[in-house]
């Protein structure tokens, strides 16, 4: 699952960007967060905890990563959450006589998720 791997991916990164951006259709996050959550102070975020992400088939782990002696990180939660429509950028390619023209734009939806990590060890987590 992509949400899964990229939540893991972000944990284990040395990286402290907590933005987690992924393609998403509007109506499939409208879906699995309708009644989930609170509003954030970010206009069109949600803040999310972990029971908000139910209608998710999660496996137990999704929210951590531990290392051979039991280190690792944790997700903390509330995540901020957002659904947005992005317009692609401008590009410019030749056109049948070789002529230089704006590209069409479109339109692609994504979900954008703040995670923020802790460090956290096999004693702190709870399954």
């Amino acid at each position: 699952m992509k949400f899964v791997h990229a939540v893991k991916a972000k944990l284990r990164s040395k990286t402290l960007d907590p933005v987690l951006t992924l393609e998403c259709k509007h109506d499939l996050f409208r879906y699995l967060f309708r009644n989930k959550g609170y509003p954030s102070e970010v206009p069109g975020a949600i803040m999310l905890n972990m029971e908000d992400f139910v209608r998710l088939p999660l496996p137990l782990s999704w929210n951590y990563t531990l290392n051979r002696s039991g280190d690792g990180y944790c997700v903390e939660f509330p995540i901020r959450a957002k659904s947005v429509l992005k317009k692609s950028p401008k590009d410019f390619i030749l056109d049948e006589v070789g002529k230089l023209v704006q590209s069409p734009t479109y339109i692609f939806e994504q979900a954008t998720f703040y995670i923020t990590k802790n460090p956290c060890s096999k004693d702190s987590i709870t399954v």
